[in-house]
């Protein structure tokens, strides 16, 4: 591949193809294949230099290549504003829909799908490198020398034309009127820009000239496109479509704004929100809230009231993303509607309340834990959305050390004892579980697991949800469980002293039991087991082996600079003065947070000899990390500063999550 590169790169340059360079680009006075092409709407040409931005804000690559251009430079955006500006300046221009006809002419349908696919799921590759792809499949399919060199052309012309990532992005609510939904959804489309008689959309895929002059027809604009994935494109439309839809017919409710007032006002207030919780407009805007938060893979939904409005967020990697602002007056229907969806009692708004929804998002069950808590202005509201049929990470893929994974692996090949797994809510320790009972089934073992609520649907396992409303706790399920004959028991949460007592003695009686605890670190773990009453000899005998562990969000790769790091830090993790490490700037790849998903950072604390000696009332967390660190035991402080001198995390990241 990188031979055809470096071929058709030159190639490139024999035939004066644009392609891209740190420093200059083509003569803007030369009429390239993509000046003929692509239009000039939205962009100023008569100041185009030609030129890209003197100052590089490439980062340094983490494995020490040669720095890659910017998102940005090679014409990838996120926003509107970022695909104006990037517009206004001349080198990415938008693609008229009747370009399509000579491109397809000149390279084929074929070829051109091909081009379009490789422009938009690579879009930080240049036209030379686009080129080499379209090389691949084109000698593949046994294409001669002249198709091929039309695919050069097609790359010089895609290359110029911005690619869309529409995760995040919000078109403009006179583009979006322009189109109705049914057609973008026949046409794969997305109305993103409207400037006069002018509609610029995004696109996954050349469009046959019936369908170019029925979108003309109907939006009755000239129509101009850039770039995006299929996928992006399809949820985008959905979404979209279903905001733009409720925010006309919510601001047409007859909604009157929350007032501080007597308790006859507050009582009006709350029975109007009942009867509007069940209005389609409500209906709408909460299903499209929850789906949205789904297919954004976003772990908790937050409804955060404030004193005229109410902010929606989404948790995505760790990290809240504001994704909706509305008025307050909306906030008690809304309420009211997840309520109703949950079956909790919509008529209190007094006390908190917990419950539960089951949905299904594109044929996966999607369970959606909700706590109301009742605030100064306005209830509350969390969601945890958990995806009982996700792909599921392997021991491999979470980020364990050789000797560390081969020391868990020991464990769960053990006929009995009790493996726990400590960390704070969000940690990533059923994840963790997860993982460990995939490897335990692969042993042909009887498994049963006791869950609140179920996360994960495994196959070969006979999971167990408890319902606190019939009485059927995790002591009862447990007492009964027993009688089934398993070989490997998963508790949910050790929560009580009788939950604890029979998971204990389920060790004991020669069963391997997995289990958590809300612990900050492993040596924390026999601590608290204590104090939640559990004898010291029963917890030298059972347990075997305790886990804690944190998420720390990594550096975006692609905004990366060094790290200023302050005395105090340096001294309480026992590190040198000019040891040097890494953070993400802020970058539009990483929506200016500076991070790019997470990573699991822990401790493996095994019960050996010398450590049981010691468990005893009484005695700290210290003296058992003391022996355990003996024991070749590396506290998380250390997994994480290990971690972190790689590059791939913050130091300070490490600090939050360790210290």
């Amino acid at each position: 591949m990188i031979q055809i590169k470096q071929h058709w790169r030159l190639r490139c340059e024999h035939e004066n193809i644009g392609f891209f360079r740190p420093a200059t680009m083509t003569d803007p006075d030369i009429e390239l294949p993509h000046d003929v092409l692509l239009g000039d709407d939205f962009s100023r040409r008569p100041g185009h230099t030609g030129e890209w931005p003197s100052q590089s804000t490439a980062p340094v690559p983490l494995d020490g290549s040669d720095a890659a251009f910017s998102p940005l430079q090679m014409g990838v955006v996120h926003d509107l504003d970022q695909l104006q500006s990037l517009l206004q300046q001349g080198i990415f221009r938008v693609l008229p829909l009747e370009s399509m006809g000579p491109l397809e002419k000149s390279a084929g349908h074929e070829c051109l799908v091909d081009a379009f696919r490789a422009r938009t799921l690579h879009p930080m590759d240049d036209s030379a490198e686009t080129a080499a792809r379209l090389m691949v499949q084109l000698s593949k399919a046994g294409h001669n020398q002249h198709a091929v060199s039309q695919a050069l052309l097609v790359a010089g012309v895609l290359s110029h034309v911005p690619v869309a990532e529409l995760m995040e992005f919000e078109p403009q609510s006179q583009a979006v009127e322009t189109l109705p939904a049914d057609m973008a959804n026949r046409l794969n489309v997305l109305p993103i820009l409207r400037e006069g008689d002018v509609l610029m959309v995004a696109m996954a895929e050349p469009m046959d000239a019936e369908h170019q002059h029925l979108i003309r027809f109907v939006t009755q604009c000239r129509v101009v496109a850039v770039l995006a994935t299929k996928d992006d494109i399809q949820h985008a439309i959905a979404r979209c479509y279903a905001m733009h839809s409720d925010s006309g017919d919510l601001e047409s409710l007859a909604i009157s704004e929350i007032e501080t007032g007597s308790e006859e006002e507050e009582m009006r207030v709350w029975s109007e929100a009942e009867t509007l919780a069940r209005q389609a407009p409500i209906v709408r805007l909460v299903s499209t809230l929850l789906s949205d938060a789904v297919s954004r893979r976003a772990s908790d939904i937050h409804i955060r009231p404030g004193q005229k409005t109410f902010e929606v967020l989404y948790r995505i990697n760790g990290t809240l993303v504001s994704v909706r602002r509305l008025r307050r007056a909306l906030l008690p229907p809304v309420v009211g509607r997840i309520k109703i969806l949950a079956s909790m009692n919509s008529s209190e708004h007094r006390l908190p309340q917990d419950g539960r929804i089951r949905i299904s998002e594109n044929g996966a069950g999607i369970d959606l834990r909700i706590s109301i808590i009742p605030s100064q202005f306005g209830e509350s509201v969390v969601i945890r959305v958990l995806a009982r049929t996700a792909d599921m990470r392997s021991l491999d893929a979470i980020g364990f050390e050789a000797s560390d994974l081969a020391r868990l692996r020991d464990l769960l090949r053990r006929s009995m004892g009790i493996v726990l797994v400590t960390g704070p809510t969000g940690s990533g320790k059923t994840t963790t579980l997860y993982a460990a009972l995939q490897e335990v089934v692969r042993q042909n073992v009887n498994i049963i697991t006791v869950e609140d609520p179920i996360e994960y649907e495994l196959d070969n396992v006979i999971q167990i949800q408890v319902n606190p409303v019939i009485d059927f706790s995790f002591p009862k399920a447990l007492r009964h469980i027993l009688r089934h004959d398993p070989d490997v028991i998963l508790i949910g949460e050790m929560r009580d002293y009788e939950t604890a007592k029979i998971a204990v003695e389920s060790a004991l009686t020669g069963h391997l039991v997995f289990s958590t605890l809300h612990t900050n670190d492993a040596p924390s773990a026999l601590v608290r087991l204590i104090e939640m009453g559990v004898e010291p000899y029963l917890i030298r005998s059972a347990v075997i082996g305790v886990l804690a562990q944190r998420l720390v969000r990594t550096n975006c790769p692609h905004c990366r600079e060094i790290e200023p790091v302050d005395t105090l830090m340096r001294t309480n993790l026992d590190l040198g003065p000019d040891e040097v490490f890494w953070r993400g700037a802020g970058c539009d790849r990483c929506h200016g947070t500076g991070f790019s998903g997470r990573q699991a950072i822990y401790e493996l604390l095994v019960m050996d000899k010398q450590l049981a000696e010691r468990v005893d009332i009484g005695v700290s967390a210290d003296v058992y990390r003391d022996s355990a660190l003996a024991s070749r035991m590396h506290s998380l402080p250390a997994n994480g500063i290990k971690l972190a001198r790689t590059g791939a995390v913050s130091l300070a990241e490490i600090y939050r999550a360790c210290m």
